[in-house]
């Protein structure tokens, strides 16, 4: 993969315009994803248009996306992005390699998606030595740090890298993700499970929302349509409620 630098200006243009074009055509919302600085390869030979003596790269990618919520002002489109699953934790290490701190992120987005694949992170992490083990533990305490400033709508692992027996409820089944609300943390899920193979449960999380039993500011700004079509397709998300 080839990557262009977040930090140089003639980029950060080109990709503005991009936004400007793509917010006029009427689509609801745009997600930024691959917002931040690459972390593979030999980084000793990656040479960016700052001066990190001066700037960090967390300050350069939140300012770049601050340019495209300012660009988005006023035409009604929603701003998300997608961040790597582990930014949630807070750590100062991966928030310098990548360059996306939550703390200045989160206020500039409407909706965040973490990418919360346990096959990504890598043990020991906390008391925990396989990370895959703990499927509802990542997404459920990577969405609860976020939602305190912006809505969540992870994305969940639906492919067998480093998962031994994988399966399509993973997530679901295998990490008893089977409270749709849990008590006192605020988070109700709308049909996540549509990120899973086959979709299993997504239709019954739309229908209870459908029917009322959910109700979330986040989410009629974000679907308004899914009052009207609750046996319709949606987004996996995981959202706070009002």
């Amino acid at each position: 993969m080839n990557w262009v630098d977040p930090a140089l200006p003639e980029v950060q243009d080109y990709l503005l315009a991009l936004v400007g074009k793509v917010a006029q055509m009427g689509v609801d919302e745009i997600q930024l994803d691959y917002i931040r600085f690459p972390t593979q390869g030999d980084m000793g030979e990656a040479v960016f248009a700052f001066n990190p003596a001066f700037v960090t790269r967390d300050q350069v990618i939140s300012r770049f996306v601050g340019r495209v919520r300012q660009a988005l002002e006023g035409t009604g489109v929603l701003l998300s992005a997608d961040i790597f699953g582990v930014i949630p934790w807070g750590r100062l290490a991966d928030q310098q390699s990548t360059g996306q701190n939550l703390a200045t992120l989160l206020p500039l987005l409407d909706v965040v998606s973490p990418m919360l694949y346990p096959s990504h992170f890598y043990g020991p992490f906390g008391k925990m030595e396989r990370l895959v083990d703990y499927p509802y533990y990542l997404v459920y305490e990577g969405c609860r740090k976020i939602t305190a400033m912006a809505a969540a709508r992870p994305w969940l692992q639906a492919f067998s890298y480093g998962v031994e027996g994988f399966e399509a409820g993973y997530v679901c089944d295998r990490a008893n993700l089977r409270r749709r609300r849990e008590r006192g943390a605020g988070l109700v899920a709308v049909e996540y499970a549509r990120a899973l193979p086959g979709g299993a449960g997504g239709d019954a999380a739309l229908g209870r929302w459908g029917g009322g039993e959910v109700d979330s500011a986040a989410v009629r700004r974000r679907f308004p349509a899914l009052l009207e079509e609750a046996s319709g397709g949606g987004s996996g998300a995981i959202l706070p409620t009002d």
